[in-house]
């Protein structure tokens, strides 16, 4: 129960004032597949002049997984904070002809769902 009050929480502050993040009920109750191939598509799209057109493979989704699991939140800061509040990571293309690309995956909106969460579990903790 505790974490679908965080859960609103969070979507309540990302949804209203200056955030103008909107709320994906449709993704409410999705499972870990349908919410990495929602990912997935938002990598596509928003790199989409960097993949010159060409989809990510699920090989190279792949890498794209590995290279955001993180197991702590000082790797999850790392990540978000990269370069300039845009955590990028490095695609190796199956085709050799379309080569390496850098791909951006969290940008300074993501930042603020960060930074909201992990001071939302402060309180928890000192609270909690």
């Amino acid at each position: 129960m505790l974490e679908l009050s965080f859960e609103k929480e969070v979507v309540k502050t990302l949804t209203t004032g200056s955030n103008q993040w909107v709320e994906r009920k449709d993704l409410y109750g999705a499972t870990p597949d349908q919410l990495w191939a929602n990912f997935r598509d938002k990598l596509n799209n928003n790199n989409y002049a960097k993949l010159q057109g060409h989809p990510l493979t699920d090989t190279e989704f792949n890498q794209v997984k590995r290279a955001i699991e993180v197991r702590t939140p000082y790797e999850a800061a790392k990540l978000l904070a990269a370069e300039n509040g845009i955590g990028k990571v490095e695609v190796e293309r199956d085709d050799a002809k379309l080569g390496t690309v850098t791909l951006e995956c969290f940008g300074k909106r993501t930042s603020l769902a960060v930074n909201l969460v992990m001071k939302w579990s402060d309180k928890q903790c000192d609270h909690g």
